[in-house]
């Protein structure tokens, strides 16, 4: 979902203002301001969900228009799928990044010997990819772009390196 594309034209602003709009001119008392926890809570979820999705976004932006040796270069290595023709004068890079993050710890049980009770929790972390593609006219200038992640899953934590792949 392209959040900046979902709200340009200063159509955040309108769903804004018509979001705290009652809140504004239908309050009972004079000097107080009642804004709902609800309404709070929309605001703030939309903008993280604006500032997540935007940063891979702007980040992805700056190439168009240059050659797609600069994403190479940035990158540190060829493209998974490299220079597939999908269009007329239209051709394809494909990167992908898997990360892996800690999502914390599960309780996996507890046993008691005697009166001391000992509870046992195991790290969980999880994986996701990042796939990136870049389209090329015929002389390799990037004029377009694609990202998405994929749905989580779960692995040990012991047996992969913790991080976030570049941007």
């Amino acid at each position: 979902m392209n959040v900046q594309a979902a709200f340009s034209d200063g159509r955040l602003a309108r769903f804004l203002f018509f979001l705290y709009y009652p809140a504004l001119c239908f309050t009972r008392r004079k000097n107080t301001m009642s804004i709902s926890f609800v309404r709070t809570a929309l605001l703030a979820g939309l903008v993280c969900l604006s500032a997540a999705c935007s940063s891979l976004d702007s980040s992805m932006k700056r190439y168009v228009g240059k050659p797609i040796d600069i994403v190479y270069e940035r990158y540190g290595r060829a493209p998974d799928t490299e220079r597939v023709k999908v269009g007329e004068n239209r051709y394809s890079y494909f990167w992908r990044f898997t990360y892996y993050y800690p999502g914390g710890q599960e309780y996996q049980g507890s046993s008691q010997n005697g009166p001391i009770i000992t509870n046992y929790y195991s790290n969980v972390c999880y994986g996701q990819h990042s796939d990136r593609t870049f389209f090329t006219d015929s002389e390799g200038i990037i004029i377009d772009y694609h990202w998405a992640l994929s749905n989580s899953w779960r692995v040990n934590c012991n047996n992969h390196v913790l991080g976030r792949p570049p941007r």
